[in-house]
């Protein structure tokens, strides 16, 4: 019993050189801070009294250095009960966030064989303490995160995606539908405007950013459903503003002799001249109907 309550100040000077190095540090930082009559044998049993508390996380670098990291209380609470091998897999996991880390390099990082990496990560998600994701650009790869955090976009793909991490072409056609709609009944909106518009329709399960809608009026700008323009301060004309998003009109050319020739429905016709890149000379489209039999 003496030497095991020896070993509680041991182990709290430990924990507090952890603290100091957020990223983990290693057995010779600790040995260099503590008093110099804690002896090797007292060390290692504080690291074991830690480990096996949940205290202390073991971490490597690339070089395959141990680090010793300290883990909070209310996050040891979680871990208690784990193996040594369990908290070292659950350490690297939690360190990876919501991008999780991929079987093969936790079996790297980690330096245990497939059989124990297996039954370790068996265990883990028994405990329901990790799962397993399957990236939407790899889906023959697996990922493993903390069970309670939801993957980032780089793993699902983001709001474009179903399920079955495939495509939701229905959704973004919807979508798009939804925001011509709303464009159709006012001369025109700015993205802020849009965004809180989609927001508030609730037409998706997941809250849709600035950034996703914009990624939708760009569809809608190269398929001509849409225009942007900047908008005009006249009191500082210079300035760049707030791009705004009308719906594109249809264009109702006049029937008349020009119109009738591919000049009058030529989108580059103001770019076209005679010694230019775009000139009537070259133009196929003047050719055939220059020879065309009225």
């Amino acid at each position: 019993p003496a030497p095991a309550r020896a070993m509680d100040p041991i182990a709290e000077k430990i924990l507090t050189v952890a603290r100091a190095h957020s990223t983990g540090c290693t057995d010779a930082d600790i040995k260099a801070r503590l008093p110099p009559e804690v002896s090797n044998t007292d060390r290692v049993a504080a690291y074991n009294l830690l480990l096996t508390r949940g205290r202390l996380a073991l971490r490597r670098r690339e070089d395959g250095t141990v680090l010793y990291q300290e883990i909070p209380a209310e996050s040891a609470a979680k871990t208690s009960g784990m193996t040594v091998n369990e908290r070292l897999v659950y350490g690297l996991i939690e360190a990876a966030g919501n991008v999780g880390i991929w079987s093969k390099r936790l079996r790297e990082k980690s330096s245990l064989h497939q059989a124990q990496l297996t039954k370790v990560l068996k265990a883990l998600e028994q405990r329901r303490l990790i799962k397993s994701v399957k990236p939407v650009h790899s889906k023959t790869r697996k990922f493993y995160m903390l069970f309670d955090l939801v993957p980032a976009k780089e793993i699902t793909g983001g709001p474009w995606y179903n399920d079955q991490q495939e495509l939701d072409t229905g959704f973004i056609e919807t979508l798009c539908k939804l925001i011509g709609r709303f464009l159709k009944g006012r001369e025109s909106a700015d993205l802020s405007t849009i965004t809180s518009f989609i927001d508030e329709s609730k037409v998706s399960l997941e809250r849709l950013n600035e950034e996703n809608i914009q990624s939708l009026l760009d569809i809608m700008v190269y398929d001509g459903d849409v225009e942007q323009s900047p908008s005009f301060d006249p009191a500082n004309p210079d300035a760049r503003g707030t791009p705004t998003f009308k719906i594109r009109k249809p264009s109702m050319p006049v029937s008349n002799a020009l119109t009738k020739t591919p000049c009058g429905v030529c989108p580059v016709a103001r770019e076209c001249t005679p010694d230019g890149l775009i000139s009537p000379l070259t133009c196929v489209y003047m050719t055939d109907w220059l020879d065309t039999d009225f």
